[in-house]
């Protein structure tokens, strides 16, 4: 150990280093921070929205969600205006957010246990989902479409919403995003282009906030959707045999 003028000037340049490799430091954890949130966001790509339905009737506005090539799920509210009453469901035009893919969509059957609907596609869509088997994660983004109401000159075009999940409540998924009027009956898809859920309302929260529910259909919750599925397709076979049958 030396002492005197040199122990101090060393001392001073040790106590400097000190500080710099500190300042250092944090830049270099936060660069490779910065990276590794590069990197998951590159694994993680935004899901393709182009296979999603906008919907147009008689009373709104609203979209579906194609999971074969002749149905799609949407929100018994969006085709059941007045429940339980017997009225007929309500049909509408569709139209993919991609463009190419268009015709009628006529409300077929609803569920009596939460807010979802099948409708058949006349002609078939261009594209369609699969359902997805695994849970969305608390944090996980989730992604939606809606129609964009922030400017008159920008009215009903294509808006693509985000959220992340911050709870899952009896199979229902609620996100951290308010979203515009309309987007009930959108895919929520995930970045794997799997859909999780079906999006139906909106809840508000606290003074100036504003939560999103989805109708989730993954896993055991997509029952209730193939169980839809299964009686109109039991439906329509019975009527082809029934057509068939009083043919001369």
């Amino acid at each position: 150990m030396t002492v005197g003028r040199n122990g101090r000037i060393q001392e001073n340049l040790g106590a400097r280093c000190g500080f710099f490799g500190g300042s250092f430091m944090r830049t270099i954890i936060a660069a490779v921070v910065f990276f590794f949130s590069l990197a998951v966001q590159a694994q993680s790509p935004e899901p393709e929205m182009g296979n999603v339905l906008r919907v147009m009737g008689r009373f709104g506005v609203a979209h579906a969600c194609p999971i074969s090539p002749t149905m799609a799920l949407t929100n018994a509210h969006v085709v059941d205006l007045r429940p339980f009453d017997n009225t007929p469901l309500y049909g509408a035009r569709y139209q993919n957010i991609r463009g190419d893919g268009y015709g009628m969509a006529e409300g077929m059957i609803v569920s009596i246990n939460e807010d979802l609907a099948l409708m058949m596609l006349k002609p078939s869509t261009t594209g369609f989902y699969q359902i997805a088997t695994e849970p969305p994660k608390l944090g996980e983004t989730l992604y939606w479409m809606a129609y964009d109401w922030r400017k008159g000159k920008t009215a009903f075009a294509p808006r693509r919403m985000s959220g992340q999940v911050v709870a899952v409540v009896t199979g229902n998924i609620v996100m951290n995003t308010d979203t515009p009027e309309g987007a009930s009956g959108s895919c929520l898809l995930n970045s794997h282009d799997e859909v999780v859920g079906i999006v139906a309302w909106g809840k508000d929260v606290g003074v100036d906030d504003e939560v999103t529910i989805a109708i989730g259909v993954w896993g055991p919750w997509r029952k209730s959707a193939q169980s839809l599925q299964a009686r109109v397709e039991e439906a329509l076979d019975k009527r082809k045999a029934e057509t068939v049958e009083s043919r001369p």
